[in-house]
């Protein structure tokens, strides 16, 4: 994306560097730290300084030969963008995996090098979105938009061929209506699908057009914000703001283009400053999504393009020497500003002084990329002599390649720092096939573990909490001598088969099923687990605060009655403490597991639903018990994930098996003394 010059008949155009300049900047405060919550027009700007751009080179090209070369056309783009972008990806790919977590942030940025080596980016991000995965976690990000521009090059040299071969049958007139006419056909269904989908999804959702999306797991505003189909009508405005400067006549600081050109810097300038107050949900992508402000920023760039030409004001503005060093960096600054800002965030956070840090060292690293690598090599002779298409195929080896070193270095990262890989962190015992046999009353399914033709059964029922407490529960009923079932569905709590919390058509039939297995197995000993302050929370949007907390206490006392009346024994195991933040995603080679979050805190997140079921306990009732395990992860002023350097988590809220098992010992001990042995 080098220095922009309109041919013999035009003077360079200092102005448009200028406007990369701006789009860059931009860019770069939206992503340190919402500086400016509508910089990510930024990109917006770009797609069409490229489309305006790409058109001026293919009309000089066509104008002076008659014809145009596809060929040449693509070798530019590679010999421009590839050599940039891979030592970006290498640099990425090393630098991951020393500072990123081996428990999904390795494996994250291994899938995004191959897609950003083929730039197939925005495929890959379409059925997630642009922030539902940790932006710290995710240092190619970025490349969606590389992608999205990349795939707008593949297309772009197929329909100058074929405009080529029309010039040379039909007249000019002719020629120049055709042309006219598809332009705008393009931009206006391209335009009106994007608006459709972000500002009128549940209308055109049963469209067949758009359902078939929902077989991809893509949402519609998710489609829009990263397909080339709803993106080309940015790329086209670009190409007919080219065909409009071309065509008219600008006389030198003349007012109407001088007023046209202010109308197009003020409606860049009220879209990009005015999405804050469109009160945008900040977790969903429509945060970085919004039809009019996109639509008015497309129009200003294109007023900006066609009339600054001739507009001293844009030269003194836009093409001064610092707007010009910057546009020409822009490219390389783009491409290292993400990586940058997501690893420093990684190992200091992410502040304001860190964002001013972090766009020195991309400034830093654009100038050196493009002046002391990037410029050099495409100019090198014996550079220009290699074939494009190996360059592109050494590109996907080399991503391959780097893929592969991961694949292999992620697992023993993960052991060397933790003990564990990602695989053997999530996967319970109730989540492997059954060894031996197993009991299914509709849909509550359970293997049957440890020694199954024992004479004594121990039970273990609940949601979420259920299966992550299985392993410690297997073991300690083992440990007994007993066999043991565990039914775990998650999101339902185990309560009466009557029960109006939660009471829908997977929940209510998954009760009453359990309570059948209860009457037929009759255990010797049932183990409820629920995670009951989400229920609380659940409740409290329908009920009030106290009236929340009443009726999970009375649901929760009618199935401790039930259950304590039909069976030996009874014991509710309490959720274990609940976490901020899943610490492994954070740890790495360069940093510990030992974060610790203050007991108070951490405590106080149950401690309404616990208190509830400590109150339910009846000392006359020998054979109820309660189990609450926060001791073992707290000490008297914090909490931790980490024991013996051990994850004993797998997210804030859940145990890992190995966690699970941790608990093994207290657990038999506390299920023999309910049985009174």
């Amino acid at each position: 994306m080098g220095r922009i010059a309109l041919g013999v008949d035009q003077k360079y155009r200092a102005d448009i560097q200028g406007l990369r300049a701006i789009a860059v900047l931009l860019v770069l405060l939206f992503h340190f730290g919402g500086i400016v919550e509508g910089g990510y027009l930024g990109v917006d700007m770009f797609f069409v300084i490229s489309g305006f751009v790409i058109a001026q080179s293919t009309h000089r090209e066509i104008s002076e030969s008659g014809s145009f070369d596809w060929r040449s056309f693509l070798r530019r783009r590679v010999r421009r963008l590839l050599p940039g972008a891979a030592v970006v990806l290498l640099f990425t790919a090393f630098a991951s995996l020393v500072l990123l977590s081996p428990f999904g942030p390795q494996q994250e940025t291994a899938r995004m090098i191959v897609g950003a080596a083929t730039y197939s980016t925005n495929f890959l991000l379409m059925p997630t979105g642009y922030f539902s995965i940790d932006s710290a976690s995710n240092p190619l990000l970025h490349f969606w938009s590389l992608a999205v521009e990349e795939q707008f090059y593949l297309v772009w040299p197929i329909a100058a061929v074929a405009f080529v071969a029309l010039m040379k049958k039909v007249s000019r007139d002719t020629f120049r209506l055709i042309v006219l006419l598809a332009l705008i056909g393009v931009l206006l269904f391209s335009a009106t699908t994007y608006y459709l989908l972000l500002e009128h999804t549940s209308s055109v959702a049963q469209l067949p057009l758009f359902s078939s999306l929902q077989n991809f797991e893509v949402s519609l505003e998710n489609f829009a914000f990263y397909s080339p189909v709803t993106r080309s009508w940015e790329f086209i405005a670009g190409v007919i703001s080219f065909l409009i400067f071309r065509k008219i006549k600008i006389r030198a600081n003349d007012f109407w283009s001088y007023f046209s050109w202010v109308v197009g810097a003020i409606s860049v300038l009220f879209a990009v400053f005015s999405v804050a107050q469109l009160s945008l949900p900040t977790d969903n992508l429509g945060a970085t999504s919004h039809a009019l402000p996109t639509f008015m920023c497309v129009l200003g760039t294109s007023s900006l393009l066609i009339f600054g030409g001739q507009i001293s004001l844009a030269r003194l503005g836009l093409g001064n020497v610092v707007m010009l060093k910057l546009g020409d960096w822009s490219y390389s600054m783009y491409l290292w500003h993400w990586p940058i800002w997501a690893f420093i965030g990684r190992l200091w956070g992410q502040s304001g002084y860190l964002a001013i840090v972090t766009t020195v060292l991309t400034v830093l690293s654009g100038w050196a990329q493009h002046s002391l690598f990037e410029n050099p090599i495409r100019l090198n002779r014996m550079w220009k002599r290699i074939p494009s298409l190996g360059l592109v195929a050494s590109m996907v080896t080399a991503s391959v390649v780097l893929v592969a070193i991961h694949a292999w270095l992620t697992p023993n990262i993960a052991m060397h720092i933790a003990g564990r890989t990602l695989g053997e962190s999530a996967l319970h015992v109730i989540e492997k096939p059954c060894e031996g046999e197993s009991i299914s009353v509709g849909n509550a399914n359970s293997c049957i573990y440890s020694n199954s033709d024992s004479g004594e059964t121990a039970m273990l029922v609940g949601d979420s909490m259920a299966k992550s407490l299985s392993e410690g529960f297997v073991l300690a009923a083992g440990n007994l001598g007993m066999k043991s079932m565990v039914f775990s569905m998650p999101g339902c709590p185990f309560l009466t088969k009557d029960s109006p919390v939660v009471s829908n058509e997977v929940c209510s039939p998954w009760r009453a099923n359990v309570a059948n297995a209860i009457n037929v197995v009759k255990p010797d000993i049932l183990v409820i687990s629920n995670l009951g302050s989400l229920y609380i929370d659940i409740l409290g949007q329908t009920y009030s605060g106290d009236e929340a907390k009443q009726i999970w206490s009375n649901e929760m006392a009618r199935t401790i009655s039930q259950s304590v009346s039909q069976l030996k024994a009874v014991l509710i195991v309490q959720p274990p403490p609940r976490f901020v933040q899943d610490v492994k995603y954070d740890i790495s080679l360069l940093r510990t597991i030992s974060k610790r979050e203050p007991r108070p805190d951490v405590i106080a997140r149950r401690i309404v639903a616990n208190e509830i079921e400590r109150n339910l306990l009846d000392p006359a009732k020998a054979n109820l018990g309660l189990f609450n395990f926060d001791d073992v992860f707290c000490n008297e002023s914090s909490c931790s994930q980490v024991i013996g350097n051990q994850l004993m988590f797998e997210d804030a809220d859940h145990l890992s098996p190995q966690g699970s098992r941790l608990l093994a010992g207290q657990i038999e001990t506390k299920m023999k003394e309910v049985l009174g042995r």
